[in-house]
């Protein structure tokens, strides 16, 4: 019984042929600005293909219910959605909820107050600027 395994060519050409092929892809890609490199220095079709594995291992881990990969496929997931642009997805019987390192607290004042007493600090600035010429 012949197994796929052992039929392929292991000599260095082989190799050598196989990562150029890979190499030729990705500047084709970079050339016709198909894909974009991430803060990662990865590729963005590099990080799809990492999310989608990703969520598969996270499926076979809940289906054998082990707990320390699921939690390691969760963290991978959103990290990877963060860097994607994408909703980040709840993991909340893992007690994994998204971090917002990107809060500013002068923002969520300015729409609490937006919300309150239609307050617009972009409007409020352009009078005193007003206020200032006229003067």
């Amino acid at each position: 019984m012949k197994c796929h395994k052992f039929n392929r060519d292991r000599s260095f050409a082989a190799k050598f042929n196989r990562i150029t092929k890979s190499h030729k892809k990705l500047r084709y890609m970079i050339g016709t600005n198909r894909s974009r490199l991430l803060d990662s220095c990865y590729f963005e079709s590099q990080t799809w293909g990492a999310l989608y594995k990703a969520w598969k291992g996270y499926i076979i881990a809940k289906n054998k219910c082990e707990f320390d990969r699921r939690y390691h496929y969760a963290e991978v997931i959103q990290k990877l959605q963060k860097e994607l642009g994408l909703p980040i997805s709840l993991f909340l019987d893992l007690g994994l909820v998204p971090k917002c390192p990107n809060r500013n607290p002068s923002e969520e004042f300015d729409r609490e107050m937006q919300k309150e007493q239609n307050y617009n600090p972009s409007e409020e600035f352009d009078r005193e600027m007003q206020r200032e010429q006229n003067s």
